[in-house]
């Protein structure tokens, strides 16, 4: 007969990860037991959405257009592909320079400009942008 534990017994947190927020809003994800790896949710999920190259390899930061410190105070953090979006330290750093807030559908977002700084000519468009393909 086989022992049985919960999600949450010591014997099973080798067997799943972790998702916590810390204080400042920030959700993370880790592996089970000491010592495991932790990944921010926002940084996996871009990296699940624009590509380990694009955010890893190129050494961006991820900016939440739905982020902290909205116009009302609130501490706000969605980690939804949507509302993500890999910057260059000196292109986030400037989109919090700036703080101009846009509403897009009723909700206050800090956007990034339209052309980042290092964009390449004709780049691929976002994930969410690209034409989906029809067969018959």
């Amino acid at each position: 007969m086989s022992e049985e534990h919960s999600v949450d017994s010591e014997e099973s947190t080798i067997d799943h990860p972790y998702l916590w927020t810390d204080e400042r809003g920030r959700t993370y994800v880790g592996e089970g037991g000491q010592g495991g790896d932790i990944i921010r949710l926002s940084r996996l999920t871009a990296i699940a959405e624009y590509g380990f190259e694009e955010v890893v390899e190129r050494g961006k930061h991820v900016h939440h257009a739905l982020a902290a410190d909205g116009p009302d105070g609130e501490r706000i953090r969605i980690d939804a592909p949507r509302f993500l979006f890999p910057q260059s330290r000196k292109e986030h750093l400037s989109i919090h320079g700036d703080e101009e807030w846009k509403e897009v559908d009723g909700i206050p977002l800090l956007l990034p400009d339209e052309e980042p700084d290092d964009a390449d000519e004709g780049g691929e468009p976002h994930p969410s942008e690209r034409p989906t393909e029809v067969t018959a």
